[in-house]
């Protein structure tokens, strides 16, 4: 059932290493569901599992995040009454993760969920609540009627979007499809905020498409250089719509082996999020400052794509900027340093990739659809503005300023360009939003942002 170190202790408190895939995940669930709605950027821990294990205690995990407005609602319809968010903790994720199974992973036999629920209930909860998550969580498998993967989903008081298809329910539990925002909500599992805002900004059938696209499982997708020939037939990927773009599907290892075979033009990233660096592929840049650069990934695209250039790289996470401390040693022309000693000297290019809501990336970050509300918006629009007031400056007269999100939002992409623009008196070069879309592996993209914007 468990490791001998995680005996006898409760479930929020259990730390790897784990031999008990569910167990794994419910903990994990348990650390942070009292966070709802502010769930944090979580990775699960899955030391001590095997590879299969691992793959199924991250399938639960991923499930409860992207899914639980809509499993929330499914369990509460079994609680006679209470409300969910009175139960306590560890019961709470243990129904979540036992609720994500038996609705979502058809090919696990019911008995054993509802059976494992039961048994970490009774050793790592109450052995008395084992009685609540049996019974709730029976209804709940009686309720999925059918999987059909040839069904395309309409919304319907009885079906559920799924990757590939429709879930297909014995009842009516959720509302009429006439009060849209209220049904892609708990069908597909976002905030009442985000399908009324998309319904207003865009149209209904955007506002279906976006909320379907985020309860996709994203695809590894991987840069490669222009040269670089695919083999149709290759056991580690799959070729991408998007020219010099694969999926991966092999292993990690065999990943980082094929990354080093190229390290200056293969890596990890969405073909959505390339375009920016890559927009700057006419420009004659000497020098320029990659300011919020999180992990890297644009400063290493930059330094290839300006291989002449003088590339500065920080950002004020100190975690971040460690992982940004090994790029020189394969990029020459890039330097790290810290935000606050940037060089006196202005450049010919500010890259700002700013910190956003990630609404257009939610399929990746499942997470930050709950977090995002008005006044969270209107903190990152704060902070955004302060980021670019206080880092145009560096730039030189004529120089550029590329400004990119991977937001949907108009205050965070529009606006903030036009901000620059007002208060700067620069010029739009060329401006770009793309949606989310793709609905398998070969054809998914995230969505981004990005604005080039010349000073005078």
């Amino acid at each position: 059932m468990a490791s001998k170190n995680t005996m006898n202790s409760s479930l929020e408190k259990l730390m790897p290493p784990f031999d008990n895939p569910r167990l794994a995940a419910a903990a994990s669930i348990a650390r942070i569901v009292e966070r709802f709605p502010n769930l944090p950027p979580t990775p699960l821990e899955t030391t001590g599992l095997s590879h299969l294990d691992a793959s199924l205690a991250t399938a639960i995990h991923r499930t409860v995040l992207q899914r639980y407005i809509t499993l929330e609602h499914i369990i509460t319809l079994y609680l006679k009454g209470k409300p969910f968010a009175a139960l306590e903790t560890p019961i709470r994720a243990v129904l979540l993760t036992g609720a994500a199974q038996l609705v979502f992973m058809n090919r696990l036999p019911a008995y054993a969920v509802v059976d494992e629920a039961v048994k970490i209930t009774r050793n790592f909860v109450r052995p008395k609540a084992a009685g609540l998550v049996n019974a709730v969580l029976r209804r709940v498998a009686d309720l999925v009627d059918v999987h059909d993967p040839d069904l395309p989903w309409k919304p319907s008081q009885s079906t559920l979007p799924i990757e590939a298809g429709s879930i297909l329910l014995k009842e009516d539990i959720f509302p009429d499809p006439v009060d849209l925002v209220e049904h892609l909500a708990l069908t597909t599992s976002h905030p009442r905020r985000l399908p009324r805002r998309w319904i207003r900004e865009y149209s209904p059938e955007d506002a279906i498409a976006l909320c379907q696209h985020n309860i996709l499982t994203p695809p590894i997708l991987v840069v490669t250089e222009p040269e670089f020939v695919p083999d149709p037939e290759s056991n580690n990927y799959d070729i991408h719509s998007t020219p010099n773009c694969l999926v991966w599907r092999s292993t990690y290892t065999d990943l980082t082996d094929f990354l080093a075979q190229n390290e200056h033009h293969r890596r990890v990233q969405d073909p959505a999020h390339t375009k920016a660096v890559r927009s700057t592929a006419d420009l004659n840049i000497e020098s320029a400052l990659d300011f919020c650069a999180g992990r890297g990934t644009k400063t290493r695209q930059l330094a290839t794509l300006h291989p002449q250039a003088r590339i500065i790289s920080t950002d004020v996470d100190d975690n971040r900027r460690h992982d940004l401390a090994k790029i020189p040693h394969d990029f020459p022309n890039v330097r790290v340093v810290e935000p606050e000693a940037l060089p006196p000297d202005e450049v010919d290019l500010l890259l700002l990739d700013v910190p956003c809501s990630n609404s257009a990336v939610l399929a990746r970050r499942p997470e930050a659809r709950y977090r995002l509300n008005d006044q969270s918006l209107k903190d990152l629009v704060s902070l955004q503005h302060e980021i670019i007031t206080e880092l145009f400056g560096h730039v030189r007269d004529g120089g550029y300023i590329l400004y990119t999100t991977c937001s949907l939002e108009a205050e965070e992409n529009q606006q903030q360009t036009q901000y620059i623009l007002d208060t700067t008196g620069g010029a739009l070069v060329r401006e770009t939003a793309i949606f989310p879309a793709g609905t398998t592996p070969t054809t998914y993209h995230d969505g981004s942002y990005h604005a080039l914007i010349q000073l005078p």
